[in-house]
Order: C-alpha cells, then structure tokens, then sequence
C-alpha cells in the first residue's frame, strides 16, 4: 500500500508540474474538447489554469475511487480473517491505515494546489472559495474600474445611445466630439464634476481628448463617449474612489453596433495611439492613460470573440498590436 501512496502522489505532482509544457506543446493546435480549448493567442495563463483543474479533477477522482475499491476489499479480508491469526490482521490493519492515509493526503494535496491556484488569480479568496479558480481567472477584475453612472447601477449593459456633440478645446486641437446625451458625459469639472476630481484633471482631459481624435480618425468613424471626467454625487466617490475618470485621463467608448472585428480594431488602434489602460466590457470599452498598463473586464470572458485573459497579458506585456 505505501507503494499506491508513493505512485499516487508522484502522478498527482508530476501531471501538474508537466502541464505547462503541454499547453505550449500544442498551443498553436488546440481544440473545442478535450484539456486543450485553445488556439494561439487564446492560449493565455487562464486557459492553462483551466486544463490544470481539468487535470487534477481527473487525477483526485480516479485516486479515490481506488483506494475506495481498496478500502472495501480490505474490509472484506479483515471480516473474513476476524478467526485467523494476529499476524494476518496486525497486516490488514496495517494496510487499511495505509489506505486512509492515502486518501487524507489526496484530498489535502487537492486542496493545497485549487487554494494555490485560486490565490494566483483573485485577490479575494474569502468571498471566492467555492469558486473555481478559471472561472475566477476569467472574470477578474481590477478594484477601483467598475463603471458606475449617476444612478449607482454598471453602465457596461445595453445602454439607449442618443448621440450629440460637444465641443472642446485644448493648445494644439478644437473641434467636436460625439457623446451619449443619455449618460451625459463631462469634459471639464466645472460642469458638474466629483469634488474627489484630481488637479489637473481639466487639462489632461484635453489631452486625452486630442489623442481620442486621432483614435477616431484612425478608425474612421465617429465614436460615442459613454463617460469621461466623473461626476458629482455618483457612486464612484464610494466605491471607486481609485478610478481614472477623477484623474481626468479616461474615457467610456460605447461599443453598440459594433462587431467583434471593430471592437478589436478599436481596441488595437487605441494602444497604438498611447492609452495603456482597459477595461473589455461587452458593452463599453473602458480607455485610459494611466502609468503602467493594465486590463481587466466587468465579469465577462470575452471580448469581441477573444478572451479577456489573452487581452489582459496583451496589455500588460506592453506589447503594441
């Protein structure tokens, strides 16, 4: 029995250590079914966390299952030996410790790598225990970037688009920009802006504003802007005191009418243009000009037919599409 533990735990160890190397054996191939659901870029460090669970649910089940198939015979000798001698016995109990011990070690090992693995793709493994870590993986997002309207409620929903124009001016461009008349979006605190606003937020608007231009001209058509510097009496003063809208260099793109090819290009062209912050949302995309890149979704998986998870590493590399 201690050779069942031994065999036991090196499988148990050993498929995960050698997991990474089969993702990226057969990254470029993958398919629908099986441990591999990927193919290039979407093979990204959530999809290697699922086929890790996929692999260590495989493992656990098929192990239990046999010490429970070697607990029960052993049971069975020991019922059937109960009159023979205590050498026979002293060895069957022996061998059913042994059993028990297997099975202990199993399930801590179990749950030593799903904590493990949870604790690398959330911040907040109190609330997210029973969750399973690629699906945490996949719907990560970071604190502060919620999108939050006037009303309290996520603005990344199907939104009624009324679009109209407003105007704006800065050192180097004057023009018009169209905005979502429905969200009411604001370019200068003075119109109504959060008090939490940051100085200097009115003129990296402006800038912000320029560079949207020429992301707009890039794409070759008019964007609507959901959002922009934050308003006043929102719960963004609240519950995401750290977002960039109060730093005055984000903007909320409304994505309606768009197709999984334009969201892309959008998303693409803006990284060219220098915004290093995202946020992939099914129905906005959050951009911004915040020191270090980083990405994140509003609890969706995708975005425009590619995986959040690949699109955050995209981000975060620094890698220019």
């Amino acid at each position: 029995m201690r050779y069942f533990i031994t065999v036991g735990l090196i499988l148990f160890y050993g498929v995960i250590l050698l997991t990474p190397d089969v993702v990226l054996a057969q990254a470029g191939g993958g398919t629908s079914g099986g441990l591999v659901t990927c193919t290039g870029l979407d093979c990204d460090f959530c999809k290697l966390v699922e086929m890790i669970e996929k692999v260590i649910d495989f493992l656990v089940t098929l192990l239990i299952i046999i010490a429970t198939i070697m607990l029960a015979i052993t049971g069975l000798q020991m019922a059937y030996t109960a009159a023979g001698g205590s050498d026979a016995r002293e060895i069957l109990k022996e061998r059913m410790t042994n059993i028990i011990i297997g099975f202990v070690l199993i399930i801590a090992s179990w749950t030593l790598v799903d904590t493990l693995l949870k604790a690398l793709v959330t911040d907040d493994l109190k609330n997210n225990w029973r969750t399973p870590a690629s699906e945490l993986c996949g719907r990560q997002a970071v604190p502060n970037e919620p999108v939050i309207n006037a009303d309290g409620a996520f603005e990344d929903r199907p939104v009624d688009v009324a679009a109209g124009s407003a105007s704006y001016q800065s050192g180097t461009v004057s023009g018009d920009v169209t905005v979502n008349q429905n969200m009411n979006p604001i370019f200068d605190p003075d119109d109504g802006g959060s008090h939490m606003v940051k100085p200097g937020a009115a003129e990296r608007m402006q800038e912000t504003l320029d560079i949207f231009k020429r992301v707009e001209d890039e794409f070759g058509r008019p964007l609507v802007i959901n959002d922009a510097i934050a308003k006043a009496g929102t719960s963004r003063e609240t519950e995401t005191p750290g977002s960039r809208h109060f730093h005055g260099d984000a903007l909320d793109v409304s994505l309606a009418g768009m197709s999984d090819a334009d969201k892309i290009r959008l998303y693409q062209i803006a990284r060219r243009n220098g915004f290093t912050g995202f946020g992939f949302g099914n129905n906005i995309l959050h951009m911004d000009r915040r020191p270090s890149p980083m990405a994140w979704s509003y609890g969706n998986t995708t975005f425009g037919g590619r995986s959040v998870g690949s699109l955050r590493n995209e981000v975060i590399s620094g890698r220019i599409p």
